[in-house]
């Protein structure tokens, strides 16, 4: 049988029963049409997960008897966090979802000199629900019982103004610098690429001034949506848990 894994932004107690908002309930309900007493794990991205079952079907407002707490974790021990470029079409969807997956903890949509995207503070807005919700997606499907942050755009200047300066920096620029497994081992690792027109001398220069380091992703040019998906991948296999 197969068990549904459902967020919730709300509280939840072992021995209770709570009213599901009304898109995880139509998804219950009415997509996988499920029906009374059949078994879901609920989880609300502080750590943990409830088993628990439907006990009143509604596409609305279903309600769920939450039953025991299991204090799982499948995050990955490396701290790992990216910044992307704002890019046309639908990159930064894939990109969120994939990340998710691979266990990144954030994510920072940046904008920066050669980015194509232009958007006003109505659209960063819903493009940011919607991320957010691509993330939730993931977790669900992934067995995560945390969600990744995803920051509200802003641009390059200020998330480089906002990086912990213990923290290690990798900026992807060249096709001559440093390779990823040249670094050493971090605690908490910031991985950033740019848009497909990549960062101006003055963007690179920003952060070097600070002595973070500038990286090579190989002499193969990759697409701005395959770049961070791999990179994520193999700082698992070097520092993670695969």
């Amino acid at each position: 049988m197969r068990i549904p894994r459902i967020y919730t932004p709300q509280a939840l107690t072992a021995n209770s029963i709570i009213t599901l908002e009304e898109q995880a309930s139509h998804h219950l309900i009415k997509v996988l049409r499920l029906s009374t007493s059949h078994p879901i794990t609920l989880f609300n991205g502080k750590g943990g997960s409830y088993s628990a079952h439907i006990e009143t079907p509604h596409k609305k407002a279903a309600a769920i008897r939450v039953l025991e707490f299991t204090d799982s974790n499948l995050d990955s021990p490396l701290a790992t966090h990216i910044a992307i470029g704002l890019s046309k079409g639908d990159k930064l969807e894939l990109i969120i979802q994939k990340a998710t997956e691979l266990g990144v903890h954030s994510i920072s949509p940046i904008t920066s000199k050669h980015s194509d995207v232009k958007m006003n503070q109505e659209r960063a807005d819903k493009k940011l629900r919607q991320w957010q919700q691509i993330a939730i997606s993931a977790c669900e499907q992934s067995g995560r019982n945390t969600v990744p942050t995803i920051h509200p755009v802003q641009s390059y200047a200020q998330w480089v103004s906002n990086i912990n300066p213990s923290d290690t920096v990798a900026l992807f620029h060249t096709r001559d610098g440093k390779k990823l497994s040249e670094l050493e081992q971090p605690n908490n690792l910031h991985l950033c690429f740019g848009p497909e027109g990549g960062f101006s001398e003055a963007e690179v220069a920003a952060l070097t001034s600070t002595h973070h380091q500038v990286l090579t992703l190989g002499r193969r040019i990759l697409r701005a949506e395959t770049a961070p998906i791999a990179c994520l991948g193999a700082v698992q296999v070097m520092w993670g848990d695969w």
